[in-house]
C-alpha cells in the first residue's frame, strides 16, 4: 500500500518513509527538565471566598469536574488578564483586543499551566 510521495524523489512511497531512521540512545543524551508548573495563583484569586468563586462560574455558565466527579482539585478561574501571570510581552497585544478573559479562557488557563490534562468545551459563536 501507500502512493508515491515526495516528487523530489527522496522516497518511493510512503510505506518507505522512516525506513533509514536510526534509534536514538537515549541514555547518552543529557536532557533539560521541563516544569510544567507554570501557574502561580495571583492574590486577588486567593483571597476569593468559594462562594465568589462559585457565583462567577455560575454567571458564566462555567461546568467543572475533575477526576472525582467535583470541582475540588480544579483551580479556580482568573476573571482578568492580570491574574493569569502572563508576561508583559504577551499580555500587552492581548489587553489590546480584549477587555478580559472569555469563558472558557477563564476556566482552562490555570488548568493548563498547571501543566494539567483537561477538556473544555466552549460556544464559539460559529
Amino acid at each position: 500500500g501507500g502512493g508515491s510521495s515526495w516528487s523530489g524523489g527522496a522516497w518511493d512511497s510512503w510505506d518507505q518513509m522512516g525506513a533509514n531512521v536510526k534509534p536514538v540512545d537515549w541514555t547518552s543524551i543529557n536532557l533539560v527538565k521541563v516544569d510544567k508548573a507554570l501557574y502561580k495563583v495571583h492574590p486577588r484569586i486567593a483571597q476569593r471566598s468559594a462562594e465568589e468563586v462559585e457565583a462567577f462560574r455560575r454567571e458564566h455558565d462555567i461546568e467543572v469536574l475533575d477526576g472525582d466527579g467535583d470541582a475540588g482539585g480544579v483551580p479556580r478561574p482568573i476573571q482578568s488578564f492580570d491574574e493569569a501571570s502572563f508576561p508583559d510581552w504577551l499580555l500587552t497585544p492581548v489587553r489590546d483586543q480584549f477587555k478580559e478573559p472569555s469563558a472558557i479562557q477563564s476556566a482552562v488557563w490555570p488548568v493548563a499551566l498547571q501543566g494539567r490534562d483537561l477538556i473544555g468545551i466552549a460556544e464559539t459563536g460559529s
